[in-house]
């Protein structure tokens, strides 16, 4: 089927190609297939004039209508792919936040007594830039992550991050 799409598909006029995506597009949105109608459809754009006959034998109305069809097919295999794209991304970003979470966790209960004290932990040492990667890595998404540190955060500016993090919400 593939094939013969690749075949017949190049073969099309550009206002055709343009019709047919079109059609694909409403084919698409249908719960199930109308080919009577996409026939229907097939018959009147291509007449030669309203209300004539069209100038298309029977085999060129289904070539077309499978070309619709497998147009709309195409559509939604592209669709799903953007989808499962961005579940994937959505996951590995919650991760990212959970990982950095559990980081910033141990690093805030190891020293609850200190919140003025700065924190020169290698966390603190890179969060910035993990922060930036993870605004990065979210920024496509329907609910970006920005979160900011300062460059020499205190254990009390992690408390305040950790609090921001539990807020934030990737969906």
């Amino acid at each position: 089927m593939t094939l013969r799409f690749a075949t017949l598909q190049p073969r099309l006029q550009p206002s055709a190609k343009a019709w047919v995506e079109q059609q694909a597009r409403l084919e698409a949105q249908k719960s199930a297939p109308d080919v009577a109608g996409l026939e229907t459809a097939i018959r009147s754009r291509f007449s030669p004039n309203p209300g004539s006959k069209p100038n298309m034998a029977g085999g060129d109305i289904e070539a077309m209508a499978f070309l619709v069809m497998m147009q709309a097919t195409n559509d939604m295999d592209k669709d799903l792919q953007q989808i499962m794209a961005e579940v994937q991304a959505m996951s590995n970003a919650k991760q990212q936040l959970r990982d950095l979470m559990n980081r910033l966790s141990k690093d805030v209960a190891a020293n609850a007594g200190k919140p003025d004290a700065p924190c020169v932990t290698p966390l603190c040492r890179s969060l910035t830039s993990e922060l930036k990667e993870l605004a990065t890595t979210t920024a496509s998404l329907r609910n970006p992550i920005r979160l900011q540190a300062p460059a020499t955060p205190t254990y009390g500016n992690l408390r305040t991050l950790q609090a921001n993090c539990s807020t934030s919400s990737i969906s």
